[in-house]
């Protein structure tokens, strides 16, 4: 898997952040008398995160594809609805790539916790060992 770097997983949010602004207004204008869109719109726009951006994303290019007809602003291109799934592709697996570096991250620290402890036992009871000895002396 292609490593995503934190400067481009905030280039690729910038630009998701982008599309869903002229997707949702023109949206908005074009297909005010569709009910059933404007209920999707304001489900779509009341969400916030990364993950939520992607999922938004995915959404907004099915329904800009399956209006384009109505959409009849320069804003809005043939190549909009993958534009959109790719970033939004890309910033989910920028997401999942995150997650799976900090269970990495996670595992290798509880590794690290479980020797030492290990190792501080072991030299507690030697510790006490030796102190014994003195002790009895």
């Amino acid at each position: 898997m292609r490593r995503i770097h934190e400067g481009s997983i905030v280039t690729l949010r910038k630009q998701g952040t982008d599309l869903k602004q002229i997707a949702i207004p023109a949206l908005r204008h074009f297909m005010r008398d569709d009910r059933e869109i404007q209920v999707r719109l304001d489900t779509i726009a009341s969400g916030s995160g990364e993950l939520d951006l992607s999922d938004d994303l995915i959404k907004l290019a099915d329904l800009v594809e399956a209006n384009m007809a109505a959409l009849k602003t320069p804003e809005i291109s043939k190549s909009m609805p993958a534009l959109m799934r790719g970033v939004g592709g890309k910033i989910s697996d920028a997401i999942s790539e995150r997650t799976s570096d900090v269970d990495s991250s996670r595992s290798c620290a509880t590794g690290r916790i479980g020797i030492s402890s290990t190792w501080s036992r072991r030299s507690s009871r030697r510790n006490r060992g030796s102190d014994s000895a003195i002790s009895g002396s």
